[in-house]
């Protein structure tokens, strides 16, 4: 696997990557018009891992409000097709490395609870349980206030 940096004309690959972590895909406007949001100073760094011209893996790390001030978030995405050939460690390996030469202590993980499959990776390559999050629905259309809710 060939890895390069990403840089925005690789954005259609990225995003093909990117859209695996998601409960809900975005469109490539959407990330484009969100790139050009992100915080000029806030550290990212994403790189794109290729076999022949097909983008099969994804990695990133970045600042994150939920992650210590000594850790970065991360991330990794492996297209489907392509799991289990060591793509995910390989890109792993990468951003560790780029991690420990800018100073920081470790990486913070975010995967769904329900999400078995990342949960044993991360966990296989050293990733601990360090918080549980918990994402709740409220269906508008059917939430009752006045008969759920107590008063006061």
């Amino acid at each position: 696997m060939r890895i390069v940096p990403f840089t925005m004309d690789r954005a259609e690959d990225a995003l093909r990557l990117m859209n695996l972590l998601r409960l809900t895909p975005i469109s490539l406007p959407e990330f484009l018009d969100r790139e050009a949001r992100w915080p000029a100073g806030d550290l990212r760094l994403r790189w794109l891992g290729y076999d022949n011209d097909r983008a099969v893996a994804f990695g990133q790390i970045a600042n994150s409000p939920y992650a210590p001030s000594d850790h970065l978030a991360v991330q990794v995405a492996v297209d489907p097709d392509h799991r289990g050939r060591g793509r995910g460690s390989t890109m792993l390996g990468l951003v560790e490395s780029e991690a420990i030469g800018r100073g920081f202590r470790g990486l913070v993980a975010t995967i769904p609870e329900a999400a078995s499959g990342p949960q044993a990776w991360a966990e296989a390559r050293g990733f601990q349980r360090h918080a549980l999050r918990c994402d709740s629905l409220l269906d508008l259309r059917t939430f009752d206030v006045s008969r759920q809710c107590p008063r006061g």
